[in-house]
């Protein structure tokens, strides 16, 4: 089964609403920039991610306050 690339706009909003996590579009760029997990190629010029490798890194470096980019 394929799993869901969705760019990082779209994988802020899916933290935000389903578990209340504050992850900005550029800290998800950001983390992907850093090897935290793969950018899988661009739509246009969106590059798209694996909404599981996204939520799985957000959920286990989970702080008591809102992610931001530095």
């Amino acid at each position: 089964m394929r799993r869901p690339l969705v760019t990082a706009e779209l994988a802020a909003l899916h933290l935000a609403t389903t578990y209340g996590l504050q992850v900005t579009p550029a800290t998800i760029r950001k983390w992907a920039a850093r090897g935290h997990f793969p950018s899988h190629g661009a739509r246009g010029s969106r590059h798209c991610y694996d909404l599981e490798e996204v939520q799985h890194f957000a959920e286990h470096h989970r702080v008591d306050t809102q992610f931001v980019a530095h």
